[in-house]
């Protein structure tokens, strides 16, 4: 099940339900008579049914107003286990807007309740956001569940001095000149002025070919200039920085 789905699909129980359970009441009514035992079973069900209809409101409301507090309304009146990890992956949300990173990650962690391998494109995103807040082992942790969790790994390993493992990190399909950039860097760090100039040469061949502006590669130059760029990141959603 999708959010799309989910938002689709949820309405239309909702409808069914009601309608079921407005031909049932209105039929003993009309014909004065006590509903049967598989009635009241459907009766139930139906009542469930339209029950949906209350957290899925909550939720969208919650969601579009970027409402934290009715996001989490529509956690505790809901009864739908993927319903609750919707709603905690879009509280996550919420607090990415508002730059508050110790509130991504709990929620994000809330969502997944665990099951990392169950979802590892969302596992990848929580290894990321770890690995802006500098927590290496976490990060170390979460990579095993992601078949591709090559970036936050990588800046894990570069904020904590591990730079040949940084490199091991990169692919063949990674050919972006801030890729190359960041290569060259690290091949400099740890002495190897061959294989730093050749990556070099190649970001710059990446660069005039597409023309991209040089300024917005910065962060890329050098290791040290990459770790100020997580440090920036780190004090903009409001994690302790690393000095």
């Amino acid at each position: 099940m999708d959010n799309l789905y989910y938002e689709i699909i949820t309405p239309i129980i909702s409808f069914i339900s009601l309608i079921g359970f407005v031909a049932i009441i209105s039929f003993r009514i009309i014909t004065k008579t006590k509903p049967k035992i598989c009635e009241y079973i459907l009766l139930l069900i139906f009542t469930l049914g339209m029950y949906l209809y209350f957290p899925l409101t909550m939720y969208s409301r919650g969601y579009s107003k970027l409402d934290a507090q009715k996001l989490e309304q529509a956690v505790k009146f809901s009864i739908n286990p993927y319903e609750k990890r919707l709603c905690y992956m879009a509280i996550a949300d919420v607090y990415r807007f508002k730059k508050d990173g110790e509130k991504i990650i709990e929620y994000k962690e809330k969502a997944l309740h665990g099951a990392y391998g169950k979802y590892p494109e969302e596992t990848f995103i929580l290894a990321f956001w770890y690995s802006i807040k500098g927590d290496y082992n976490k990060v170390m942790e979460l990579k095993d569940y992601v078949p591709n969790c090559r970036i936050p790994v990588r800046s894990a390993y570069i904020q904590n001095g591990e730079y040949e493992k940084a490199l091991a990190t990169f692919g063949e399909e990674e050919k972006s000149a801030g890729s190359y950039l960041l290569r060259a860097a690290l091949y400099k760090e740890l002495g190897d002025t061959a294989q730093a100039e050749k990556y070099s040469q190649i970001a710059d061949e990446q660069i005039k070919k597409n023309k991209f502006p040089r300024k917005n590669l910065d962060s890329y130059k050098t290791v040290e200039a990459f770790k100020n760029f997580i440090n920036e990141k780190r004090t903009e959603y409001g994690f302790p920085t690393n000095n």
